[in-house]
């Protein structure tokens, strides 16, 4: 159900709902979206064991630096 099935281009690869990739060595299955006034990122770490999960009252675009951000904070193993 998460690992990836079809080809996303830059992001990685689509599963049934989420997002399946490769960030900085480590794999991430997740899903993300928004709306104005609204932005949510949902990161599972499967090897890693770590899950992170970002609720925003801003629009999409201002996510994108924390989602980041947590994302490098995140060890690898």
């Amino acid at each position: 159900m998460t690992k990836g099935k079809v080809d996303a281009g830059p992001i990685g690869r689509y599963a049934y709902g989420f997002g399946d990739t490769v960030v900085d060595g480590k794999h991430i299955v997740g899903h993300n979206g928004g709306w104005p006034g609204v932005a949510a990122n949902f990161d599972m770490y499967p090897e890693l064991g770590y899950t992170s999960v970002i609720l925003l009252n801003t629009d999409p675009p201002a996510m994108s630096p924390i989602v980041t951000r947590v994302r490098q904070l995140i060890p690898a193993k």
